[in-house]
């Protein structure tokens, strides 16, 4: 017996789609209530900017919390004087 959780993944992943429009699921993440997005997220950055000598401090990473990542990106390229690397 399969449980109505187990049907909806299994619609979700097969190849085919099903035949209703119907929405059968919603997901919502709260800023990293379900998934911990932020210390990867962070660490990719200081990645990034590692590769032109800068580096996020936790100033600046305070104020990129919460944010859509366009303005992420824009406020880091502005806060680390990188415009010349990303126009």
């Amino acid at each position: 017996v399969h449980s109505t959780f187990d049907k909806a993944m299994g619609n979700l992943c097969s190849s085919s789609r099903p035949k209703s429009t119907e929405v059968q699921a919603v997901i919502f993440d709260l800023d990293g209530t379900l998934i911990d997005y932020e210390d990867a997220s962070r660490r990719a950055m200081c990645d990034v900017v590692a590769k032109y000598d800068k580096t996020v401090d936790w100033k600046l990473h305070s104020t990129l919390l919460g944010r859509r990542m366009h303005d992420v990106g824009e406020m880091v390229i502005e806060a680390l004087d990188l415009k010349q690397h990303f126009t």
